[in-house]
């Protein structure tokens, strides 16, 4: 993995971390970046490396369930969630372990766009669908009947190529493409 200055783009490190990274996500307390691999081959043995931008090295490297999609860290739980392609579950990391503390059944095949806006988790899926996760900051709980902290997750309606996500601000704007229809 590249990790490069934003002030005039100029290579700041280069870390070497699992096969094939995917996805990242930044902990903006710790300085730690989380590194999402496919594995080799990709969909097998697949991992998330935690690696320090100030030492410029992986701290830990955590097993993932499955192919690792889009990911975000969320300051006011600590954690980073990742989606996984299969089996098709959003994965909650507690960044001050860091460890898996949970997993959410997302309910539609393939997630793969994630944002976090307006305390709740936005998921888009392969087919099209939009997955909505309500959740708290205090008693997170994540079971196989969806439920976090009492809201159910909601799968609207397949939504023309729904592909990907994307947070500005408190704006949630939805991506779409035509390859994937």
């Amino acid at each position: 993995m590249s990790i490069f200055r934003c002030s005039d783009e100029k290579l700041f490190a280069q870390v070497a971390v699992g096969p094939r990274p995917n996805g990242l996500a930044f902990d903006t307390r710790r300085r730690h970046l989380y590194s999402f691999n496919l594995g080799e081959p990709p969909g097998t043995d697949c991992t998330a490396s935690v690696v320090s931008v100030d030492e410029r090295r992986v701290l830990h490297t955590i097993a993932l369930p499955g192919r690792p999609r889009w990911a975000t860290f969320d300051p006011s739980s600590d954690r980073v969630y990742v989606n996984i392609q299969d089996p098709a579950v959003i994965m909650a990391i507690d960044a001050s372990g860091p460890m898996d503390s949970g997993r959410i059944d997302v309910g539609a095949a393939g997630p793969h766009g994630l944002a976090l806006a307006g305390g709740r988790l936005f998921c888009a899926a392969d087919a099209g669908q939009l997955v909505v996760v309500g959740w708290v900051v205090v008693g997170w709980v994540a079971s196989a009947g969806a439920v976090c902290a009492g809201a159910p997750c909601v799968v609207t309606p397949p939504l023309a190529a729904l592909t990907a996500l994307w947070q500005a601000g408190d704006r949630l704007a939805r991506f779409c493409c035509r390859h994937c229809s």
